[in-house]
């Protein structure tokens, strides 16, 4: 919690000055923008209860509080995990009298039930049933969730489980009840996390109450977030009918990220910022908030690119929000890989970026760049996928610019120059 408070302290005492980073970088004209959306912008820097004791402890920095918070959630987790091991139980025996066994441990429960990644029980639901019966479905996909199937079906047996005789449509039934009870003892969790009650305080006072309920479980999810890779930090848009502003809730779990030993965290928070800036619920930038955009990979280039060179600005003028003096700026991200092939187009025209991501005109890159940009985009996509392909295979990145990649900028460029001469004979 420390750790935490003091990236917090710090990131509210600069906010000011990381404001006018932002406007100095895209204009004046966005003043007004630029302030709403960091102002309604929330970072929550606390990590998971566990990990933020455990972090303490290993740097001894364990406090009172820190120690009295991690001891309070584990004990209702435990609580909550018992109870919920219960509440299944009972449910199960409801829905299905005539298959439970007659001593349901939590371990059962756990494997066929509850698991994690996809409890055995779900393989019978409807939706597989769909499935199977579809003669679109690949016979090979067929198979193997039959054999799934009949492994559960032997194991279960000897649990005392008699899974073959389950009815898809109660399967789906208990799915349904389990959803909304797990959603119920993970609220019950949540209560022992601190920073929830602040982050709904701070949040409802913009939003208002009746927004925050709504959201209740993305607030949950929210909270308990403890983010075991770095680049899934969560970027969180909030709606509210009655005030339609904007807000972004960014995770930045200090602790976790430290713990990890990832530093230049700056750069992380500059990133996330910018895309609070970006974005508009719909859009982030020149992309859509949809992972088939084939803008994605290029605005995650340029924009971790941008990141970068904002974040060795703020330390270049003593601003530190989670880094210190000793700080060296670096990403983090995949994005990264694409540096080599993309980051001196990006930085040579990133006021036309900024413009089209600021506004949320994608259109504007293809007409600025003409279809050498769309084609761009597929190629950094594409470019991204095979080296991390080969990265698994142990070929690294070569980090130099082929002959496509040259003529694509090459042909970009020219594009560029072309409508800046006609706009010119136009005015």
């Amino acid at each position: 919690m420390y750790y935490a408070n003091k990236v917090q302290k710090n990131f509210n005492d600069n906010k000011n000055d990381i404001i006018e980073l932002f406007i100095e970088h895209y204009g004046e004209e966005y003043r007004q923008l630029i302030t709403q959306k960091i102002n309604n912008t929330y970072i929550d820097f606390t990590s998971h209860p566990l990990t933020t004791y455990a972090y303490a402890k290993e740097n001894n920095e364990l406090d009172t509080v820190t120690y009295q918070n991690a001891q309070t959630f584990q004990n209702i987790n435990n609580q909550c995990n018992q109870k919920l091991f219960e509440e299944i139980k009972i449910l199960f025996k409801t829905i299905f009298p005539n298959i439970s066994p007659k001593n349901i441990n939590e371990e059962l429960i756990k494997t066929f039930l509850i698991n994690e990644k996809q409890p055995f029980i779900d393989l019978f639901s409807s939706e597989y049933e769909e499935t199977l019966k579809n003669p679109q479905t690949p016979m090979t996909t067929k198979l193997s969730i039959n054999e799934a199937r009949q492994q559960i079906i032997n194991v279960a047996k000897d649990a005392g489980f008699r899974m073959g005789n389950l009815n898809p449509v109660d399967v789906d039934k208990f799915i349904k009840a389990r959803t909304l009870l797990i959603q119920e003892i993970q609220k019950e969790k949540v209560q022992a996390i601190p920073t929830l009650n602040k982050l709904k305080t701070d949040l409802s006072t913009k939003i208002g109450e009746n927004g925050i309920l709504s959201q209740a479980n993305l607030l949950f999810d929210f909270a308990l977030k403890e983010e075991p890779y770095h680049y899934q930090l969560e970027n969180i848009s909030i709606f509210n009918k009655e005030k339609p502003d904007f807000y972004t809730l960014i995770k930045m779990p200090i602790a976790s990220l430290a713990k990890k030993g990832i530093n230049s965290i700056d750069v992380f928070i500059i990133n996330k910022l910018i895309q609070a800036i970006e974005g508009n619920g719909k859009k982030a930038g020149f992309r859509k908030y949809n992972e088939n955009d084939p803008n994605t990979m290029a605005y995650e280039a340029r924009t971790e690119n941008l990141a970068l060179k904002l974040a060795q600005k703020l330390h270049n003028n003593g601003i530190y929000i989670a880094d210190n003096e000793r700080t060296i700026v670096k990403s983090h991200t995949i994005a990264n890989e694409l540096f080599a092939y993309s980051a001196e187009f990006f930085d040579q025209y990133e006021k036309v970026f900024s413009e089209s991501a600021i506004n949320n005109k994608p259109e504007l890159l293809t007409e600025k760049f003409g279809e050498a940009w769309n084609k761009f985009a597929r190629y950094l996509d594409q470019k991204l996928k095979s080296i991390l392909a080969n990265q698994k295979k142990g070929i690294p990145n070569p980090n130099v610019m082929d002959q496509e990649c040259i003529e694509l900028i090459g042909q970009m460029c020219y594009n560029y120059s072309q409508n800046a001469n006609l706009d010119m004979n136009v005015n």
